[in-house]
């Protein structure tokens, strides 16, 4: 018998939309609705990162419902999942999400380490021009804010 786990994985590795989809945070919402009361969420984030990567070009909300739930884990459960999902393809979504952890209190190791990966994607081949002055555009934000190393 399926979980709901597997059905909110199954829903989202069957998830697609494109950059005109004008339903795509709804839907989104209704199949993660009940993220919360998983007892293993931490299943579902593999795939809530492959619909960030595939559907790059859609309005998935800002910052959303994939987000929110991800962000409900706690930093410690999610973060190298994070690192290797702009590793592999930079997103405004996902990017949005590492600028939103740069911008709390956080040790100046992990701050650098996220300054260098956000500095990684103007050379990743898989970063779109919109990509690499998203990531250029958060670097600046984060040296206004006088939280710059290196």
């Amino acid at each position: 018998m399926q979980t709901t786990t597997d059905k909110m994985i199954a829903a989202l590795d069957a998830f697609n939309a494109g950059p005109n989809d004008e339903r795509a945070v709804i839907d989104l919402y209704n199949i993660t609705d009940g993220f919360e009361t998983l007892r293993d969420r931490a299943r579902v984030v593999p795939s809530i990162f492959a619909v960030i990567e595939r559907c790059a070009r859609a309005d998935l909300g800002s910052p959303g419902p994939l987000v929110h739930c991800i962000e409900l884990l706690g930093l410690d459960h999610y973060l190298s999942q994070l690192v290797e999902s702009v590793s592999r393809k930079p997103t405004i979504l996902n990017l949005c999400m590492v600028n939103r952890i740069l911008n709390a209190d956080i040790p100046v190791a992990l701050r650098q380490q996220l300054l260098d990966l956000l500095k990684s994607v103007a050379k990743n081949p898989a970063a779109t021009r919109a990509e690499v002055d998203q990531a250029v555009g958060f670097l600046s934000h984060q040296a206004g804010r006088g939280l710059t190393y290196g």
